[in-house]
């Protein structure tokens, strides 16, 4: 008669509460990025697409610069040239975060749940 085995299938359910250690890894594309606000978009099959970006001025495509005694001093600010002919602000797109319906729905809870921890800790930093 052999004896009883502890494999996955003879084992009996557990029930309660346990812990599991959750490891993270950053993919070789991680990065942290700045973000000064977000796009919304609605996609497909009950998603939403998050469109983060920096704003900034337009940076121009030419200058002229100013040489003095063979040095390059500078640039003349009235002569730069810009793509769409003015220093309009530009709206870079940083990434595209696409989430189905029930993670937006978990995030936002995790969000609201930071959002008032940190403001509680503002306040108190402002009261003292």
């Amino acid at each position: 008669m052999s004896e009883p085995t502890d494999s996955p299938s003879s084992q009996e359910p557990k029930s309660g509460v346990e812990n599991v250690d959750i490891f993270f890894e950053k993919s070789k594309h991680f990065r942290v990025i700045h973000a000064d606000g977000v796009w919304l978009n609605f996609g497909v099959n009950s998603t939403i697409r998050l469109i983060f970006y920096n704003e900034s001025y337009a940076i121009p495509n030419q200058i002229v610069g100013k040489i003095e005694n063979s040095i390059l001093v500078g640039d003349d600010v009235p002569k730069r040239k810009y793509d769409n002919g003015a220093m309009n602000p530009v709206r870079e797109l940083e990434v595209d975060v696409v989430l189905h319906i029930d993670t937006l729905s978990a995030l936002v809870k995790v969000l609201q749940r930071n959002l008032e921890q940190i403001q509680n800790v503002a306040k108190s930093n402002n009261t003292q």
